[in-house]
């Protein structure tokens, strides 16, 4: 989401000036056609205009209604037919979207368009899913074809995918207009995330036995952060605003599992308990947001905007789920991508 500084304030400008490049490649042709007494052409370029404004206060306020882009498939369904062939089918947790949240608070430098910004991010996304099995249909459970997860006599399959992520950026940006409308804010600074994905698999046959299955992957890495903010001032104080970031998070992937048979209240229980993996990642991440921004004077000293937009975020190979080490311990190590995607809400509050 696009972070916004009142550009209503500015009280001068610094005018920084780029060449353009083939300015440069033609300066030969100047050079020999010119004639004694010739006025020297002035070079053209793109002009920046660096903001003097006073010293500016930023507060903001998200509500995010994110859903996760990577699904859990916590069932396979066997239906076995008439004439003996076999019917395969998966079933996954369907995503919902769920509500989070971020906020902000900035600090725009006197008289240089240099801000500094912290902001925290908190997501919580949870859906459940269920599949009938049937008498004639073999279900086997999310570690392949292993016991005790199998269901060979009828019963039914829950699955419930938690994904909770935080984030804490703390970046430096430069505010800059091009032309009459266009303004640009670069920024780079550090990013801390941490990513929890619990999967959680029950199994109970006809006869109530109940067997259970648990997948926990966790995250955790710090990294830089840059990107680039850009808005397009339009009429009667609304504006198109868009965003792009990209981090590098080096960090640590944890991985356990854990396998219970005869949970169900009153039974023995048996529980078998795997650490997959603990290694060191290096997590690439991208995202990017686009929408539309209202901006009001309150006063002299005081500006509101309000923002409605879409985000889509990535952390690539950020999940390490490789079921089959419940089988074949210290197997082929298999990473997936965490990713959301959703719509957003955005108050700011900027003062003097």
């Amino acid at each position: 989401m696009p972070f916004i500084i009142d550009g209503k304030r500015m009280k001068m400008f610094k005018k920084i000036t780029l060449i353009i490049p083939f300015f440069f490649c033609a300066l030969p042709e100047l050079v020999f056609a010119a004639e004694p007494g010739d006025l020297v052409a002035q070079p053209t370029g793109l002009v920046l205009m660096a903001p003097e404004t006073a010293g500016e206060w930023a507060i903001g306020l998200e509500a995010q209604m994110m859903m996760p882009i990577d699904k859990f498939q916590f069932v396979q369904g066997a239906l076995i037919q008439p004439d003996g062939s076999t019917i395969y089918h998966n079933e996954s947790v369907d995503n919902e979207h769920d509500w989070g949240w971020e906020a902000d608070v900035a600090y725009q430098f006197a008289d240089t368009g240099r801000d500094v910004r912290f902001s925290y991010t908190d997501l919580n996304m949870s859906d459940t899913e269920q599949y009938q099995v049937s008498p004639d249909t073999i279900l086997y459970g999310i570690n392949g074809r292993n016991n005790p997860l199998t269901i060979t006599d009828g019963g039914s399959a829950y699955g419930t995918a938690t994904y909770h992520y935080r984030a804490a950026d703390l970046i430096v940006g430069q505010l800059l207009t091009v032309g009459e409308r266009l303004t640009l804010h670069p920024f780079a600074g550090l990013r801390y995330g941490k990513i929890d994905i619990v999967g959680v698999a029950k199994y109970i046959q006809d006869d109530g036995q109940e067997n259970k299955f648990t997948s926990d992957s966790t995250f955790n890495g710090i990294g830089p952060r840059a990107g680039i903010d850009a808005n397009i001032r339009l009429w009667y104080g609304f504006s198109l605003v868009g965003s792009f970031g990209t981090s590098l998070l080096l960090g640590n992937l944890n991985e356990n599992y854990q396998i219970g048979t005869n949970v169900q209240q009153g039974g023995s229980s048996t529980y078998i308990n795997n650490k997959n993996a603990e290694i060191f990642s290096v997590i690439p991440e991208l995202d990017g947001s686009y929408g539309i921004n209202y901006h009001a004077n309150l006063n002299t000293k005081t500006g509101l905007d309000l923002q409605f937009g879409e985000q889509v975020v990535n952390y690539f190979n950020a999940d390490e789920h490789d079921y089959f080490d419940t089988v074949y311990v210290n197997s082929t190590v298999k990473n997936a991508s965490f990713g959301y995607h959703g719509i957003y809400i955005r108050s700011q509050l900027s003062f003097i």
